[in-house]
């Protein structure tokens, strides 16, 4: 590990290429954990390394070890580590790979630590999450990657309303019918159940939403097959309604 900090180029590049296969397996994390400062200097070489190719196998690295829960706080609590992943995610000198290596690291960090959540709000991900959905510029596999994260930001108060004043709404239903189109329902569906009725007011108001989710839930998974049904139902009783009783009413949030 400490190779990284030699200021060489080419031996911090091949050592966190040696680190990254180490990542792949139990062992190998339990070794890069168990060295004292570890993650720490591979975050540092995420936001500092000499070499695009090193930042990349340090973006691909914490991918591996965030699919531990311990690692994943650990990774969280080091400040720079979600703005690290997010300037990877952002930046013009990524391609694909290295974009969704980064993406579903940070989805890791979400999924196994709640607390990271937050983290990733003030990081300002949601801004940079919709820039990468509405870009032409990266493949179908980073907007759903980009999507599933929203979808996960979205099941907290907070991200929901980070999410609804970005314009999130309104641009998840516009690419409903895409590749992404399972992971918009679960966005859809975290966005009406913490936003409540104006949300789901907002929704019911567009006329091709339902003929969405019938496509979804006839053509999805088990689990999008669900989601589909739990919000077309959530939509259906509103229309019937015009106010569910049971959605929070208490603060409003522009939603379109």
């Amino acid at each position: 590990m400490k190779l990284l900090r030699l200021g060489d180029r080419t031996i911090q590049e091949n050592t966190m290429a040696a680190i990254l296969n180490l990542s792949k397996d139990i062992a190998g994390k339990v070794r890069i954990g168990g060295s004292g400062g570890g993650l720490e200097m591979i975050v540092e070489v995420l936001n500092e390394g000499a070499r695009a190719e090193s930042r990349k196998h340090a973006a691909a690295a914490i991918f591996y070890l965030s699919s531990l829960g311990d690692y994943c706080r650990l990774i969280g609590e080091i400040p720079s580590s979600i703005p690290g992943l997010l300037r990877i995610v952002k930046g013009c000198d990524y391609g694909d790979s290295a974009k969704r290596n980064a993406l579903i690291a940070i989805r890791n960090l979400l999924i196994r630590q709640s607390y990271n959540n937050w983290r990733v709000l003030v990081a300002g991900a949601v801004s940079v999450l919709l820039d990468l959905v509405r870009s032409g510029e990266v493949g179908d596999g980073v907007k759903a990657d980009s999507i599933a994260i929203l979808a996960k930001i979205a099941e907290y108060p907070d991200g929901m309303i980070s999410v609804l004043r970005r314009g999130g709404l309104k641009l998840t239903v516009k690419i409903l019918s895409l590749s992404t189109k399972q992971h918009c329902v679960v966005l859809l569906l975290n966005l009406c159940v913490n936003g409540g009725s104006d949300v789901v007011g907002a929704l019911a108001k567009d006329p091709s939403i339902v003929g969405s989710l019938y496509t979804v839930l006839s053509n999805g998974d088990c689990g999008g097959g669900r989601k589909a049904s739990a919000l077309m139902k959530i939509i259906h009783e509103f229309q019937e309604r015009k106010i569910e009783p049971g959605l929070e009413r208490g603060r409003f949030v522009p939603a379109w």
